[in-house]
């Protein structure tokens, strides 16, 4: 099956799309409950106390690029974040937090489009190069991302300690 092209606009979000990026975040956490397998699950409850979206005051809009379709409507976002690494061959490295696309747009190349606009702002911002995680179980999201180019560099492991 061939992946249909669907143009999209890119944008950088602002303050007055704090409600839209609620409640894509929202649909995201949704489809995380629908990838993620038990043991993984687990995870995403210890470090975030659930699989939920972010606390309101935590959503920062400019960590967001928007991508919106020929009608203005919200078909997924990026959020990223850069760390500096002195002390490491890769000094400075840019970090995918967040990639989503609403379910309806999805095998349209809006997450490439997505990660195509990404790559230039970590190239812009000096980096020498970017990650992500995704879950084993989500071999769309590893297909995509090997198609883009990446690799994959490690395998994770999660043990719950009672505390």
């Amino acid at each position: 099956m061939r992946e249909q092209r669907l143009r999209v606009y890119v944008r950088q979000a602002t303050t007055t799309d704090f409600l839209l990026l609620v409640h894509l975040t929202d649909l995201l956490c949704q489809s995380r409950k629908i990838h993620i397998p038990k043991e993984a699950g687990l995870f995403y409850r210890y470090r975030n106390g659930d699989i939920a979206p972010p606390k309101l005051q935590a959503l920062d809009p400019n960590e967001y690029f928007i991508a919106l379709d020929q009608y203005g409507t919200a078909v997924g976002y990026v959020r990223y974040s850069t760390y500096d690494r002195t002390d490491k061959t890769l000094a400075r490295l840019g970090y995918v937090e967040e990639l989503f696309v609403r379910p309806g747009h999805l095998r349209q190349g809006v997450a490439k489009t997505l990660l195509s606009y990404i790559e230039e702002l970590f190239l812009a911002m000096g980096c020498t190069g970017y990650t992500l995680h995704t879950d084993p179980s989500n071999i769309a999201a590893r297909s995509l991302y090997e198609q883009v180019g990446m690799g994959a560099v490690t395998v994770e492991y999660f043990k719950p300690l009672n505390t």
